[in-house]
């Protein structure tokens, strides 16, 4: 039977929405979303920061993104290191302590921001891998960060894109094909079945994600093509064929091409991970997962 008359059926049944609506809708938050990244730094911004504060800062990156308590939203960690690296991108120089208090800075403007339980900052300064910090250390420094932004806090990261990318690749891998007129295949949400592969795959693209934002060099993209990159990357390591469909292409803005260097750049870091030697709490979790995975 044709899709287009499945689809249909489906809508008569009520188990799916107006096409015109949902599909629309969904077009519009991710394209809405991927306009509102920040632009493509240029690569030599990136030599400003120091050799030695490029692996702290990968440190604590990790410690951040690795915190099980307090418990954070996704969204919350995302965040803060974009905070972290909105600041950095802004130039100077930073000692050893003042990025510590960069970093304490801005999880808590992060936290303020987006938890609906904000934890006592106490406990996060406990938690966090830095230097002993009080809080009036943090309070004073936060408006020093709130001044490098210009107080514009909210903005689009990765975490707010993949979500939805991973949505549609679940969408488009169930079904194999990809509608004329309906990049998104809302009308055939109601037919996805998520297996255990999918499952881990969408792990692992978190996984991979994560590690992204331990890469200091990852700040020259923006966050639709670290997004992007990190769906492919995984699709690539799950032998999912092909590995940059259509329908995300369209649906994005960016072609395959477009995300080439991106994914060198991340391949590359999967690689280190991979290594035992590398005792990072992200790239733990990333042996775990490729321990209960069938994928080289």
């Amino acid at each position: 039977m044709p899709y287009p008359i499945i689809a249909e059926i489906l809508k008569m049944a009520g188990v799916c929405e107006e096409s015109g609506i949902a599909g629309d809708t969904k077009r519009d938050i991710v394209q809405g979303l991927i306009r509102q990244c920040s632009s493509v730094v240029k690569p030599k911004a990136l030599a400003m920061l120091q050799a030695d504060l490029c692996e702290q800062r990968a440190r604590l990156v990790d410690g951040v993104a690795s915190l099980s308590f307090p418990p954070l939203r996704t969204e919350t960690t995302h965040l803060a290191i974009s905070i972290i690296d909105r600041f950095l991108l802004g130039g100077g120089t930073l000692s050893s302590r003042q990025l510590d208090l960069l970093v304490a800075a801005a999880v808590w403007i992060a936290v303020k921001f987006e938890e609906i339980h904000v934890p006592p900052i106490e406990q996060l300064l406990g938690a966090l891998p830095m230097g002993r910090l009080t809080q009036q250390d943090v309070y004073d420094f936060e408006p020093v960060v709130l001044m490098r932004l210009d107080f514009c806090v909210a903005r689009p990261t990765s975490a707010h894109i993949l979500p939805l990318l991973l949505d549609v690749m679940l969408t488009w891998k169930t079904l194999g094909v990809s509608p004329t007129g309906c990049p998104l295949l809302v009308d055939f949400a109601p037919l996805r079945v998520k297996t255990q592969e999918d499952a881990l795959r969408e792990r692992t693209a978190w996984c991979l994600l994560e590690l992204a934002l331990l890469d200091w060099c990852m700040a020259q993209y923006t966050a639709s093509v670290v997004a992007c990159s990190v769906l492919l990357c995984t699709n690539r390591l799950f032998d999912v064929q092909p590995e940059w469909p259509m329908t995300l292409a369209q649906l994005s803005g960016h072609p395959r091409a477009e995300l080439a260097a991106c994914v060198l750049q991340l391949e590359t870091q999967v690689k280190v991970a991979r290594q035992h030697s590398d005792n990072r709490g992200v790239a733990r979790r990333l042996r775990g997962l490729f321990g209960t995975g069938g994928f080289g």
